[in-house]
This record gives structure tokens, sequence and C-alpha cells, in this order.
């Protein structure tokens, strides 16, 4: 089979059984669509899709409403700055774990001055429920480089399944970075190479902070950082004032989850001269409020696997 390279475009002639195979190249995009109220909206046909890559419609060559299964990585920022608010957020981490269906799997990360791998990708839920508890806030933190090392895994991943699998990444965070050895732009770039969709759980340190503080303007910065993480990948991003909208917040992401589409289309630019696309997903429904999927892709011909 064919690789995802960079986690840009997937080479497949047909997306059958839940099954890619070589073929044309194709755009894949996980796309949640919500209501005026904010809640997913299922129950949506082909016709009502519209795709456009840099503003020009393109032709929908595959379309799914079915619950297919979805990769889940949690990371959870585990320095020192979140020792108050880490017991809530484990507790709500694992109420999401718990709403996963068989099918799926999950990871577990720790962000400190590195990145730690708490549990491999595993479709054991309870393993990853222990793995989950397991972690203790210390150190620094290295949010950019963490993330980054997990889009890396996912795209490692995909190269060696031909299932159809969504991907995701559970980041809780207070979002103030300080000890990642890579830079945002080089992350965001990572970012829009992939199909991951990425939900920050930004605890707003900024909303609790003097305006004229310098950790305030940090604070901002991060806050900025995150939500274009969350914008660029098709995800979404809550900022809880308090530990006990966490649970509310990891149950929002469960139903999201489970009310998603995945769409595909073959370009009809099929120059691969490196550019970076941009997509928007419109949707004809009145109750449609927005459709999130991620910003774009770069166009980069495809390499075939060894």
């Amino acid at each position: 089979m064919t690789a995802l390279i960079a986690g840009v475009a997937l080479s497949i002639g047909a997306m059958n059984a839940g099954q890619f195979k070589s073929g044309v190249q194709m755009v894949p995009l996980t796309v949640t669509v919500t209501n005026r109220a904010g809640h997913p909206l299922s129950g949506l046909t082909q016709a009502q899709f519209t795709i456009l890559e840099d503003g020009r419609a393109q032709t929908l060559s595959y379309f799914s409403a079915i619950d297919s299964p979805v990769d889940v990585a949690f990371l959870l920022d585990t320095s020192s700055s979140m020792t108050r608010d880490l017991p809530l957020a484990q507790e709500a981490a694992c109420g999401l774990a718990r709403r996963l269906k068989p099918g799926d799997r999950a990871a577990v990360a720790g962000i400190t001055e590195y990145m730690f791998e708490a549990q491999r990708m595993t479709s054991d839920l309870d393993r990853v429920e222990k793995a989950i508890r397991s972690i203790h806030p210390s150190g620094a933190t290295a949010i950019y480089e963490s993330v980054y090392i997990l889009l890396r895994e996912f795209e490692r991943g995909t190269r060696v399944t031909s299932s159809l699998r969504r991907q995701a990444i559970v980041l809780l965070s207070d979002g103030l970075d300080n000890a990642s050895h890579i830079e945002f732009d080089d992350l965001l770039d990572s970012v829009r190479r992939g199909d991951v969709v990425i939900y920050v759980i930004l605890l707003d340190r900024e909303l609790k902070l003097g305006l004229s503080s310098p950790e305030s303007r940090y604070a901002v910065q991060a806050g900025f950082a995150m939500r274009t993480l969350a914008r660029e990948s098709g995800g979404r991003i809550f900022t809880p004032q308090s530990g006990a909208e966490l649970t509310g917040i990891y149950d929002s992401i469960a139903y999201e989850l489970k009310n998603q589409y995945v769409l595909g289309y073959v370009p009809a630019r099929q120059d691969s001269d490196g550019t970076f696309r941009r997509i928007a997903v419109h949707v004809k429904h009145s109750e449609v409020s927005q459709a999130r999927t991620r910003g774009g892709y770069y166009a980069v011909a495809q390499r075939a696997s060894r």
C-alpha cells in the first residue's frame, strides 16, 4: 500500500470496507458540523457538503457518516504548574476513555520538560485508564515538542495500516511552554501536514493575572498559539476557569468524536508544487452554524512505501 506522506494526501483508488487502496491521490478530511447551539449535527448527506480548495469547488469522491474507529492520544500537562488541577483532569480524561467504543484505541502521554509515554496506542482501554491515573506533576513544560512527537507517531502509524481510522489529540495544559526545542511555526507546519484533530483544553491563566504582568503577556501569547493549533487542525479549544468544568468538557469531546464525517476528494489541481492549499467545507442545512476541518494541506508529491 502507498503511504500517507507527511499525513497530507492519501493514495487511494477506493475507500471501501474501511480500507484505503493504491491509486489516485486523495485528500482525506475529518469534518465536524455543529448547529447554532454548538452541538454536533448528525444525519447529513453527501449532497449537502461542498468542499473548496483555494476558493475553487471540488468534487467529493468519498463520504462516510459512519462512526469509524478513532485513535485518541491523551496528552496531559504534568508540569509543576498543573499540581492543583491534574487530579480533576485525570478523572475527566478517564471518563472520555470509558466512552470510547470497541475498535477504538488510545494512548497516554505526559508533558514535563519532555514528552513521556505512559501508554502506547492500545485497544485495551483499562490499561489506558490506569495510565492516565499513574502520571504525577513535576518539572517544566514542553508542549510544542510533545504535540510534534505525537503527530509524528500518528504519521508512522498511518504508514503501516490500511484501516480507515480517525485521529485525535486531546491536550490539557495551561499553555505556557518553557522547555520545547522546536518553534511554534515548526509545530504548526506539522499540524498542517496531517489530518489529526487537536482538542485543546486551556486552563486559562491569563484570566487570573493582572493584564500588566509579564506572566500575563506570556499567557496571552500561549492562548493564541493553542487557539491556532485547534483551528488549523479542525479541532476546538475550551477555556475552563476551574477544574470543575473538565468533566463536562471531556464529555463534549467524546460526543463530538461520535458524530463526525469523513470526506475525501481528488484535487482538481493535481500538480505537486509544494504549496499550501486552503480548504473550506460548507454545508447546506438550515441548522448548521459551522463545519470544522483542517485548514489545508501541502501539495507534496507522494512516495511509495518500501
